[in-house]
């Protein structure tokens, strides 16, 4: 049972990497396009990419013929951590901004800052 977006697609992805060989290959033409689009997807959390690079480099890798593929998605997996850090001080800057602006405010209104 799922219990969120990223849970699910976290578990379709194992569903996939436990594909046997020929049925991963038979199916590959039908699903990379989306595993691609999820790479670029802003909302995709770490973890659901640090999965993805990891089927890439397992499974998709040697279909391809990609030497070095494990080492790919490792760079891959810490190229998603650094964003997903990236967003979270993102985020936290944001916050910090909002409070000081909304303190400003009161300030300008005549009201005691809490």
């Amino acid at each position: 049972m799922c219990c969120g977006v990223s849970c699910c697609v976290f578990c379709v992805q194992a569903a996939i990497a436990a594909f046997d060989d020929d049925t991963f290959r038979d199916h590959l033409h039908e699903f990379f396009p989306l595993m691609t689009g999820l790479i670029s997807a802003e909302y995709a959390p770490a973890e659901v990419l640090r999965a993805l690079a990891d089927l890439f480099a397992k499974r998709v890798g040697p279909i391809l013929g990609v030497a070095r593929a494990e080492a790919a998605a490792e760079m891959a997996a810490a190229a998603a951590q650094a964003r997903q850090k990236a967003q979270d001080q993102q985020r936290s800057f944001q916050q910090q901004l909002q409070q000081q602006q909304q303190q400003q405010q009161q300030q300008a209104m005549g009201a005691p800052v809490g």
